[in-house]
């Protein structure tokens, strides 16, 4: 059976813009990056988005008391 060329979407074309595909004999060059997963990257992930959550966590309550003065400020 013959496989379909498959063609890209218009709306990705848009957002991304035209993509030339690899010839067969670049792709035997390049090894797949994505395949690949390095497990220190996923623990660097995963600190800053616990540093990230820990900072917003700690400046709730700061964005609720000054809120008020907020909406205050904005209606006069």
């Amino acid at each position: 059976m013959e496989q379909k060329e498959r063609r890209p979407h218009p709306f990705d074309i848009m957002v991304m813009g035209r993509r030339e595909e690899p010839s067969a004999a670049e792709e035997e060059d390049h090894p797949d990056y994505e395949t690949e997963e390095d497990p220190q990257d996923n623990e660097d992930l995963m600190s800053h988005i616990e540093n990230l959550m820990t900072a917003v966590s700690d400046l709730k309550p700061l964005f609720h008391k000054a809120m008020p003065f907020i909406t205050k400020w904005t209606k006069s």
